[in-house]
């Protein structure tokens, strides 16, 4: 993460699915992230009777924080023995391979924050999700997630879907990521959120 965004105020390691701040956040299947274990890493490889096949690494050249972080996966994958190389798109061309998954086994992308857990159904439920993934476990806990009305029933639902990212693997999170905003004292009105707005903002001279 440091080689991706530099300094650390702008980025955070941590498991969760939803930011620390948040009441979803979970700890659940911590001690399957970020293990940073070439050797065993190698000898997953070789149970799974890896022999060199090719690991095309789908990014984009839009959004720089995925590309470094796609090269800095392709030299970790080369460390352990893997043939990995990237391909490199703007991002609608990323978007537009995506669609086709003969084309690729690793594709970047990041999400937003999700208020809601909910936000996280496109991702991973069979009926939305853009990666072809179709686990009925998965799809069961989401379904919970969005039927139940009382939020320590909602937060069990999650708990049990982080973990099921952690022991399936459809996507392999990185960390988190912070901007920084700013204003002169002539714009008034402006509260910062996550992302850029202006609602019942002016200028001042």
């Amino acid at each position: 993460m440091a080689t991706v965004v530099g300094l650390k105020e702008f980025y955070r390691v941590d498991p969760g699915l939803c930011f620390k701040e948040q009441f979803w956040h979970s700890s659940e299947g911590a001690e399957l992230y970020n293990q940073k274990n070439p050797e065993k890493a190698k000898q997953l490889l070789a149970e799974a009777g890896y022999k060199g096949q090719e690991i095309i690494i789908l990014t984009n050249s839009d959004y720089d924080y995925m590309l470094k972080a796609a090269t800095v996966t392709q030299a970790q994958l080369k460390a352990i023995g893997m043939n990995a190389k990237l391909q490199v798109y703007d991002w609608p061309g990323s978007l537009a391979v995506r669609k086709d998954m003969t084309k690729w086994d690793l594709a970047y992308t990041s999400i937003s924050l999700r208020f809601d857990p909910i936000g996280h159904d496109f991702m991973f439920h069979s009926g939305a999700t853009w990666m072809g993934l179709k686990n009925p476990q998965i799809d069961k806990v989401l379904e919970q997630g969005a039927r139940e009305f009382d939020p320590k029933k909602r937060y069990e639902a999650y708990r049990q879907l982080q973990r099921l990212v952690y022991t399936e693997v459809p996507i392999v999170k990185h960390g988190d990521l912070f901007g920084l905003q700013a204003h002169r004292t002539t714009v008034k009105g402006y509260q910062a959120w996550y992302t850029t707005r202006f609602w019942n903002v002016w200028l001042e001279k």
